[in-house]
């Protein structure tokens, strides 16, 4: 009967060892994942500030493409008739 008993005790203790294990590994999972979702977050602000200069940037070398090709035609037709080309205006 005490051998019994005292095996019982001992898985116990086994379960409750257990139980703390899973119970720490439980609040390590939490706490990762709310380190991940800041890191996560702040990862996509960032990407989301980074697309709109690029797109403002995008706008900005179409608009210079647009000018600079209506200026070639200019270009071309001030050559044939003798008169010096136009040179563009720096955007800085």
């Amino acid at each position: 009967m005490y051998d019994i008993l005292e095996e019982v005790t001992r898985q116990v203790n086994s379960l409750k060892r257990q139980a703390s294990k899973a119970r720490r590994y439980g609040e390590l999972k939490t706490e990762l994942e709310e380190r991940l979702r800041v890191v996560l977050s702040g990862k996509y602000r960032w990407l989301e500030r980074d697309a709109a200069k690029t797109a403002i940037d995008l706008n900005l070398a179409a608009t210079e493409l647009k000018s600079l090709t209506g200026q070639v035609p200019n270009a071309s037709a001030n050559t044939k008739s003798g008169k010096p080309p136009a040179t563009p205006r720096s955007s800085n």
